[in-house]
């Protein structure tokens, strides 16, 4: 009798044990990954998305507007928190390509996915590991260093997760920032301020600022930015900066090599109005008039239009 008392103890145990095994399990299945599908719509209002554009008809020298549009294909980056949980791909809308339909997959355990709680950040057309303004070539477009190919940077906060049925989740309308203001240089020298003024032929520029710096990338932090040219040019040259500080005016120094090796330093004051990120600032024509290491006056032409 004592026997079957053992051994029906033990299948209760046994049952009990098993019945453990299987709330653990379903605990499991509910905090793993789940691979789900993101269709977000992106929108653009004033100094926001990704792509460039002239806007006026005119070239890129002498323009005095960019446009900000989606291009095909585009990649955009899912952020929940600090965590990468995947990437998205844009659809520009074919009769205005301010505006896009993004779409992709993203992975994230069901329990962290709340309709009306959960909020994503997004960034395109590079990861925050990849976010850099190191390694440009002076190009607007039309190269895989040009400022519309990497250094144009957008990104959408806080968008909220709307809906949330089967394996597909939607969210609100995402509204993408430009992180940084897109600036165009070129320079003349005049010796002492006098006679003829010559078009310098840019081989590199080196730009520092000295009211809290110029980002230069996640481990680097603030410092100088060196653009390299792949010839040397007389034409206007692009640089996308992001200042620091971005409410103060603050002194941009400059640093220019000729095709002769010649340096010319200079430094322009950039006033508070142009420093907030997503401005278009050109500061074309700039007269240098001294070599390395001496004081230089400069003219310049200005002009400041949000993106």
């Amino acid at each position: 009798m004592k026997q079957r008392n053992h051994i029906g103890i033990l299948v209760l145990l046994a049952v009990a044990f098993t019945g453990c095994q299987q709330i653990e399990e379903e605990f499991e299945q509910q905090t793993v990954d789940t691979p789900w599908k993101l269709t977000i719509r992106a929108s653009r209002n004033g100094n926001v998305t990704r792509g460039i554009a002239i806007g006026d008809n005119e070239d890129a020298a002498s323009t005095t507007k960019l446009q900000s549009i989606w291009k095909d294909g585009e990649q955009v980056y899912v952020y929940k928190d600090a965590t990468l949980i995947g990437s998205l791909k844009a659809t520009p809308d074919e009769n205005d390509a301010h505006y896009a339909t993004l779409t992709g997959s993203v992975s994230v355990p069901t329990s962290e996915i709340m309709a009306g709680k959960t909020r994503l950040t997004l960034l395109t057309p590079v990861s925050i590991a990849d976010w850099t303004y190191t390694g440009q070539e002076g190009s607007l477009t039309g190269s895989n260093n040009s400022i519309d190919d990497k250094y144009n940077i957008a990104k959408a906060d806080d968008v909220l997760v709307r809906a949330v049925s089967g394996k597909n989740i939607t969210t609100e309308k995402a509204s993408f920032a430009n992180q940084q203001s897109i600036y165009r240089f070129s320079f003349r020298f005049q010796k002492s301020g006098e006679g003829d003024k010559r078009t310098i032929g840019v081989k590199s520029i080196t730009l520092s600022a000295a009211n809290g710096g110029l980002w230069r990338n996640e481990t680097d932090g603030t410092g100088p930015l060196t653009v390299s040219l792949p010839k040397v040019t007389t034409d206007p040259i692009f640089v996308a900066l992001r200042f620091q500080n971005t409410t103060e005016e603050e002194t941009l120094n400059f640093q220019v090599v000729d095709s002769d090796g010649i340096t010319y330093l200079d430094s322009k004051t950039i006033p508070a109005a142009s420093k907030p990120n997503g401005n278009f600032v050109s500061i074309k024509n700039t007269t240098l008039t001294r070599r390395m290491g001496l004081t230089i006056s400069s003219k310049s032409e200005t002009v400041a239009t949000m993106l």
